[in-house]
């Protein structure tokens, strides 16, 4: 019988490729551990704040579209629930205690569950990464003793209790703290130590200037490092204010922080922009973006730290709520949207109030013609011609805030100012309406939230989750 070598030669290269494709071949690596962990919550920011942020930078441009911002970037995207424990609407302190403790809390409480009292209640991630020797870093725009950073480091049975709650930051021995001061160093009567006092005598080195950083190590140094310029409530200026007042960027924090936690052991940072939240309460779509774009560049930061150590890196991004029922688009514009006329508009809400407010105790003849020249000259980038709609919406403001005269009802006044400065909101409102920037409360809503990830595992936080599902997710990547 004659062999057919050549057809041998064939099937046996067919049976080699059949046995080779049922081959599982040496078993995949386990996937890696991230060493640094990055958790980005905009207080406050909904899937519209991003949105208006992009469209308004494409319209700077002259453009119709939207810039993708770093986090628009990431690849892997997610929607979050925010509910809390006991309403469909939550609170900072309950969101924040979730996204940090992976259980549900109650509305005005701080990482606090007594319903486990028999059993070991629920733990930050930032602890437990500090019990695994990761370093530790926690950053804010507010109050270090504000709801979402407190939920990190202190558990309370209610988020008022600043002087109790920034107590617990020397005792958690984190490694940095930085961003806003404590909102109440003493207690209301001044009777207690001061806190910064009780940080230095637990080994904390405490400044307001960020270049002594680079003199310490995280190995043997802790760091308390507030903002130069701190407002009232311990909070830093708003980056549309920062020009007029001062102080480092949200940025200048997380690259300091990144720098000086930086070991071979690991590290674990928080970052808050908690001002999106403060803006979007009082209804300031060109704060807002202007926080939003500020809280963009301190994730730029991490995500250049990322492209160094691509497989050793996690960056989460989230927001704990959405405040202000923000949406692109109203009935005077409709299909219309003018987001480059944000940029008429030069300083926050705030910072004009304030304005107003000297302005009316310093003169007992109020005009409105001089209140006009003066959002002219501090809240306008230029000149603008008020529509008959518009002045009688200053008019009215006017007259309300310096004469307490007006028509409308006290559910009017709340829809149209909401508490703020009748003045201010007025303005500010204007330009709102002019950009096509609406919102419909002046407190959260329970919408879903936005999720960005990028690095090792981040593809595990893409789809739809729960605020209580990044701890579990976190502690099963770590094995912790």
């Amino acid at each position: 019988m004659k062999i057919n070598f050549n057809r041998v030669f064939w099937v046996l290269i067919l049976i080699g490729f059949v046995f080779s494709c049922n081959d599982p071949g040496p078993e995949n690596p386990e996937p890696i551990k991230p060493k640094y962990i990055f958790v980005f919550i905009g207080d406050g920011m909904g899937t519209n704040h991003v949105s208006l942020t992009e469209g308004y930078l494409t319209s700077l441009q002259g453009q119709i579209g939207m810039s993708n911002l770093t986090m628009t970037e990431f690849p892997y995207f997610g929607l979050c629930t925010t509910f809390s424990n006991n309403s469909n609407i939550t609170d900072s302190g309950a969101a924040g205690s979730a996204i940090a403790c992976g259980a549900k809390a109650d509305n005005g409480v701080i990482s606090y569950y007594p319903t486990y009292s028999d059993t070991v209640p629920p733990t930050s991630i930032a602890k437990i990464a500090h019990n695994h020797d990761f370093k530790v870093g926690i950053i804010t725009t507010v109050s270090i003793d504000h709801a979402t950073p407190a939920a990190f480091y202190a558990s309370n049975e209610s988020r008022s209790n600043y002087y109790q709650i920034g107590l617990e930051l020397p005792a958690s021995s984190f490694e940095f703290f930085g961003g806003g001061g404590f909102k109440y160093p003493t207690d209301a009567d001044e009777s207690q130590t001061d806190l910064y006092t009780i940080c230095e005598e637990s080994g904390y080195i405490v400044s307001n200037d960020l270049g002594i950083a680079s003199s310490y190590s995280c190995e043997n140094d802790k760091l308390f490092i507030s903002n130069p310029v701190l407002h009232g409530s311990g909070d830093m200026p708003y980056a549309i204010d920062r020009n007029i007042d001062g102080g480092y960027s949200l940025a200048d924090f997380v690259e300091t922080a990144i720098d000086f936690l930086y070991n071979d052991t690991g590290f674990f940072m928080m970052v808050e922009g908690g001002k999106i939240d403060w803006a979007a309460h009082s209804n300031d779509a060109a704060t807002v973006v202007n926080e939003v774009k500020d809280f963009d560049d301190a994730l730029l930061e991490a995500y250049e730290f990322y492209l160094e150590h691509p497989y050793e890196t996690l960056i989460i991004v989230t927001a704990d709520h959405e405040t202000g029922g923000l949406s692109l688009g109203n009935n005077q514009e409709g299909y219309s949207a003018h987001y480059e006329d944000l940029a008429l508009q030069k300083t926050s809400l705030g910072k004009f109030s304030s304005e107003v407010y000297q302005y009316k105790i310093s003169s007992g003849d109020y005009q409105i013609e001089e209140v006009m020249q003066l959002a002219q000259d501090v809240f306008l980038n230029e000149a603008i011609e008020l529509t008959e709609s518009e002045y009688n919406r200053v008019f009215d403001a006017f007259n309300y805030y310096f004469y307490g005269t007006t028509n409308m009802t006290s559910e009017e006044l709340t829809e149209a100012y909401g508490g703020y400065n009748p003045v201010a909101a007025a303005y500010v409102n204007i330009i709102n309406t002019r950009a096509a920037a609406s919102f419909s409360t002046w407190s959260h809503t329970g919408t879903r939230v936005p999720v960005y990830t990028i690095g090792a595992r981040s593809e595990l936080f893409s789809g739809g989750m729960d605020n209580t599902d990044f701890h579990r997710l976190i502690r099963e990547i770590m094995e912790w």
